[in-house]
């Protein structure tokens, strides 16, 4: 089973979810078809055009691998990171029928340049 993390760039100057870091156990594919359903948010939709992406999506082959770098980063184990307010890990067993339906949400980019003003 593969692990999908979502990193929310800050694009706009603000987090588009109340979580900074969503692991995902599913395939890059899917896990855009959950995280759409659960958060009413495409991850690749862009809320500024010179910000770039909402989020950053990576695969990894386990969640240990996934987290590694933000774990590193503040010397904490796995099971001291998910504890983490920012962060959020939905499971394959939490995964329903409902939210692995194609989404309906359109990935958006926004046109504001500078250059435009």
């Amino acid at each position: 089973m593969y692990w999908t993390k979502f990193m929310d760039m800050h694009s706009g100057g603000g987090t588009k979810t109340e979580y900074e870091y969503i692991y995902i156990e599913a395939d890059e594919d899917s896990a855009v078809n959950v995280f759409c359903n659960m958060f009413d948010e495409h991850p690749y939709s862009v809320a500024c055009g010179c910000c770039g992406s909402n989020f950053s999506v990576s695969t990894y082959e386990s969640l240990e691998e996934a987290t590694s770098y933000e774990r590193k980063y503040n010397n904490l184990s796995v099971e001291e990171y998910l504890k983490e307010d920012s962060v959020k890990v939905v499971y394959s067993s939490e995964i329903t029928k409902d939210l692995l339906e194609d989404t309906k949400i359109q990935a958006y980019e926004d046109t504001y340049y500078e250059d435009d003003y």
